[in-house]
């Protein structure tokens, strides 16, 4: 598909999203990210040093899970709405919820660069006001010009690339 046309289809799914599963994604992001908070561990020295050189303001906040899967929504509506966002093509190593770091054991890269890219996310959900204003923003990229292509996601990548 051209990225006028993955633009256009992105557009009218947003719009959909928006008005009849985004209530559903921001409960299901709180939800997620109230489990991880009471799951997760806190920062070490090197890790609160980092998620502040990426720009989090309340890294004390923050709290890692370690697990063998990244949460995703996987049924119902939500699950197709993820599903066209293309949050289901591939096993992602890493998910941000607020102040909840979600990484999958057996990353073979940095662990200090991939928990750098979701500290950046952190620090864009902190700069948005929260999860709802985080989450439309974030689906609005994904949907309207690809995962990748995403402004929220290349600035996590370049300002992670290369931390150690």
């Amino acid at each position: 598909m051209t990225q006028l046309g993955h633009r256009r289809t992105g557009v009218f799914w947003f719009n959909l999203v928006s008005t009849l599963v985004f209530p559903l994604a921001v409960q299901w992001a709180k939800r997620r990210q109230r489990k991880g908070l009471r799951q997760g561990r806190m920062l070490s020295p090197e890790e609160m040093r980092i998620a502040r050189s990426m720009g989090v303001r309340e890294a004390q906040r923050i709290r890692v899970i370690e697990t063998d899967r990244i949460p995703l929504p996987g049924v119902g509506v939500l699950g197709l709405a993820s599903r066209i966002a293309g949050f289901h093509g591939s096993d992602p190593w890493g998910m941000s919820l607020g102040y909840a770091v979600f990484i999958r054991n057996g990353w073979a890269g940095s662990r200090q660069e991939l928990l750098a890219h979701e500290f950046v996310h952190t620090a864009q959900f902190e700069r948005m006001g929260g999860m709802r204003p985080y989450l439309v923003q974030y689906l609005r990229e994904c949907l309207t010009v690809g995962y990748s292509a995403s402004p929220m996601e290349q600035e996590a990548v370049r300002l992670s690339l290369g931390v150690r």
